[in-house]
């Protein structure tokens, strides 16, 4: 038997009712998915916030390190913790800042 691409019982046979299956299929718009302020960061600032949040990683590690004296192990595990903390609740503050702005703004648009 000879077992070519091109026979009906080859395991990898392709038919071609198959390949325009795929076509016939409707494409998928691409939906802007609607981000959560209150928990994520603009997809705009996402580098920003990474890098502040390894600095802060940074610092405190060093904090630690040097200055506190604590081992090393420690001393990253704590900083990670320290930095990722600040860095979100910093956000979480400027975020709801943010939006306290646009309401004060908002009900004094209302108010005039």
């Amino acid at each position: 038997m000879d077992f070519s691409l091109s026979h009906p019982t080859s395991p990898i046979y392709l038919s071609s009712d198959f390949v325009n299956l795929r076509r016939r299929r409707p494409q998928r718009q691409e939906e802007e998915v609607p981000i959560n302020y209150k928990s994520a960061v603009r997809r705009r600032f996402v580098w920003v916030y990474a890098s502040i949040q390894f600095a802060l990683v940074v610092l405190f590690a060093h904090i630690f390190y040097s200055l506190v004296r604590v081992q090393a192990v420690l001393s990253v595990i704590l900083a990670t913790f320290a930095g990722f903390g600040v860095a979100m609740s910093a956000s979480s503050l400027i975020i709801e800042l943010s939006e306290m702005e646009k309401m004060v703004c908002s009900v004094r648009a209302i108010s005039w």
